[in-house]
């Protein structure tokens, strides 16, 4: 009988183990998978490209664009590299490119020369709104640096004030607008994000 007792306890042991081994790997997982904002995140970042792109067509820029098109694509595969494998150093790496964005894109502006106020108006529009973007994608990266992360995806993590779908219809409104001035507005014609 007593056999029987400590066959059965070292069973049940051995069952705690593997429930305890089983519920250390299920909490494991969502400290290895990316948050779901990095998705978004990325979305937001293929809506930004053919945003910005537009912005040469209607008045130029053409170098400082065509660098904010290769930060924007970096971006791109940063956060795919990210939600594949979850790294310290990808994280940083975002920073530092969402960095590079908005300081590329603040140059727009200048380099565009636009001499009428129509378009200055709605060109800083279009780049204050792909600016604002990735600055509230930039609040959304954890601390990278150090000894940790701080918590996202928690109830006080911020979120994004727009989806990608949000964003899209976002920059589709400043393009519909109409301005009151016919050279403006039909440079903008057939500019909205389908």
């Amino acid at each position: 009988m007593k056999s029987k007792r400590v066959g059965l306890a070292a069973l049940l042991k051995s069952r705690r183990n593997i429930l305890i081994i089983l519920l250390a790997l299920v909490l494991a997982v969502p400290a290895c998978t990316a948050p779901s904002w990095v998705a978004e995140a990325e979305n937001i970042a293929k809506v930004a490209l053919p945003i910005v792109e537009g912005i040469t067509s209607i008045v130029g820029a053409g170098p400082v664009v065509t660098q904010v098109v290769k930060d924007i694509n970096l971006l791109i595969t940063l956060f795919e590299q990210y939600q594949a494998t979850p790294a310290t150093t990808t994280l940083q790496q975002i920073q530092a490119g969402l960095t590079t964005v908005n300081a590329d894109m603040q140059q727009i502006l200048p380099a565009a020369h636009i001499q009428d106020a129509a378009t200055q108006n709605k060109v800083t529009a279009i780049v204050q709104l792909v600016l604002s973007e990735f600055s509230n994608i930039a609040s959304l990266v954890p601390e990278a640096a150090g000894s940790g992360q701080k918590a996202v995806g928690s109830k006080q993590a911020p979120e994004l004030p727009f989806t990608a779908k949000e964003f899209k219809a976002q920059y589709n409104k400043i393009v519909r607008t109409k301005t009151g001035d016919p050279v403006c507005d039909r440079a903008f014609e057939g500019k909205e994000l389908k």
